[in-house]
């Protein structure tokens, strides 16, 4: 029995010192990013339709007469009722304390799904023109987002490799195993309005591609 024991300790003092060597083994740490551009393929509107009245019930009337008027107008136009849904409903009070009288505020706000992008100016002046008094953004997508995304990631990880293997020949060593990876990405989308001087024919909107961005942080081995 006391001949297993010392075996097994002489085991374990063989095996610790070489575990203990492979997680003390030299290390690099590098980050690698990547950018993918692609083009939109539709674009989102938020339209709205904000009304004032000193009595509730009339700032909720005018309101509804309203939004009708900008729903006929965005179906007239070719908007599909299934691309137009409601985003948010409120009523609010103010008190004005000089007046001592409440007034009322409704807000019946949608999103637009725009399927040609040349269209998003013209659906824009036609709710305005038809109700709509405010225009909360716009934002536009692509329906390769998803591949963006993943090519971005593959082209990061590529980068952080190139990186690991320039440091690690700068430091007469080869890379070895990957010990470590973690990542985030995100996307961004811009746009861009026409010249004032362009802008008499209509709101022009001119998308930017949408750019997909991926980050990574890796640490390898170096032998």
């Amino acid at each position: 029995m006391k001949r297993m024991i010392i075996f097994i300790l002489a085991l374990l003092l063989t095996v610790l010192p070489l575990s203990s060597l492979a997680e003390d083994a030299p290390t690099v740490t590098v980050n690698g990013a990547a950018t993918v551009s692609v083009a939109a393929d539709y674009a989102q509107v938020s339209l709205a339709v904000e009304t004032n009245a000193a009595a509730g019930a009339d700032a909720l009337s005018e309101n509804a007469d309203r939004m009708a008027q900008v729903l006929a107008a965005l179906e007239q136009a070719g908007i599909p009722a299934a691309d137009i849904v409601t985003d948010r409903f409120y009523v609010y009070t103010q008190y004005d304390y000089t007046s001592e009288k409440h007034t009322y505020t409704v807000t019946n706000a949608l999103t637009v799904t725009v399927r040609e992008l040349g269209d998003v100016g013209r659906i824009i002046d036609i709710a305005l023109s038809a109700g709509a008094n405010t225009c909360n953004g716009i934002t536009f997508y692509s329906d390769a987002a998803a591949q963006a995304n993943d090519d971005a990631l593959v082209a990061a990880i590529a980068e952080a490799r190139r990186k690991a293997e320039l440091a690690a020949a700068a430091c007469g060593k080869t890379l070895g195993d990957l010990r470590s990876l973690t990542e985030a990405y995100g996307s961004y989308g811009g746009v861009r309005l026409a010249k004032a001087a362009d802008m008499a024919a209509g709101t022009a909107i001119l998308p930017d591609g949408l750019d997909f961005t991926a980050n990574v942080t890796a640490t390898f081995e170096l032998k």
